[in-house]
């Protein structure tokens, strides 16, 4: 039995050398995916979603981030590192991203779906509405009947675009969601939103926004000038800002989503 065993290892090319070139596309521990698509958009889009460890009782909270084959990672990272201790309470990620492994399409197509407003650039922006409206009316829905979350805390996080994506969506639908993640939102895009915010008000339905910068990105980026408008006295906004210490626009993303989850999902009380 031995022999015909190990006769059948080597002409199916299972043994010795050949076995360890055999490569499978890596999954990240204890995540998911789909792909769903869009009839908003005509598209589809790759979801992943990293699930809390251990039993969960009751429903909890969702956090969406846009950038999924970026940030993506880093979520599920947290995700593992916290399980069962008290840096975060348990929560579903979503990732929101790409099925094509092609960079520079993701780069066109994030610069397009995070903007609401033609930058006259040399790829396609200003389709911000239409991917919002992606969001809230077909992802969220999909995932509240697949997943036991909590319909009352919904989380959004954003980074560079994506930043300046969840904050146009907090002032266009500010109860999409009730806690905002802006990790160097590029409100240099559209710097009209600066008097939006100073304006914006909602002490019915309170909200809480994050926001990280990178202590070496350049003044222009504005995010200090977003934390002022937003803090204004009565308006039911809770605002946590963060300058993170030794890192610029590129190196701040694992840094500001560590600390924002945190923010957005305090350990339960013992």
């Amino acid at each position: 039995m031995r022999l015909i065993l190990s006769l059948l290892l080597v002409f199916t090319g299972l043994t010795g050398s050949a076995a360890a070139q055999t490569v499978q596309r890596a999954e990240l521990w204890n995540t998911e995916q789909f792909v769903l698509h869009s009839k908003i958009l005509e598209r589809d889009f790759l979801i992943q979603v990293a699930k809390p460890f251990g039993e969960v009782k009751g429903k909890v909270p969702a956090v969406y981030i846009t950038d999924g084959n970026m940030l993506f990672m880093a979520a599920a990272a947290v995700a593992a590192a916290n399980a069962g201790k008290d840096s975060t309470g348990p929560a579903y990620y979503i990732g929101i991203g790409y099925p094509e492994q092609d960079r520079d399409l993701w780069f066109k197509d994030r610069s397009a779906h995070l903007t609401h407003v033609d930058m006259k650039a040399k790829v396609p922006t200003g389709h911000g509405d239409k991917f919002a409206q992606f969001l809230i009316r077909e992802l969220r829905p999909a995932i509240e009947a697949r997943y036991p979350v909590d319909p009352a805390r919904r989380m959004l996080a954003g980074y560079s675009f994506g930043g300046l994506f969840a904050t146009r969506v907090l002032l266009d639908h500010p109860d999409a969601f009730d806690t905002y993640l802006l990790g160097s939102p590029s409100i240099w895009v559209e710097p009209a939103l600066l008097d939006r915010a100073k304006a914006f008000s909602t002490p019915a339905s309170p909200k809480r926004v994050f926001i990280a910068v990178g202590a070496l990105e350049p003044p222009f980026m504005r995010t200090a000038e977003l934390r002022d408008a937003l803090s204004q006295p009565g308006n039911g906004v809770t605002v946590q800002y963060w300058s993170v210490p030794d890192e610029n626009h590129m190196t701040v993303p694992p840094a500001f989503l560590a600390r924002a989850l945190r923010f957005a999902l305090p350990p339960p009380r013992q």
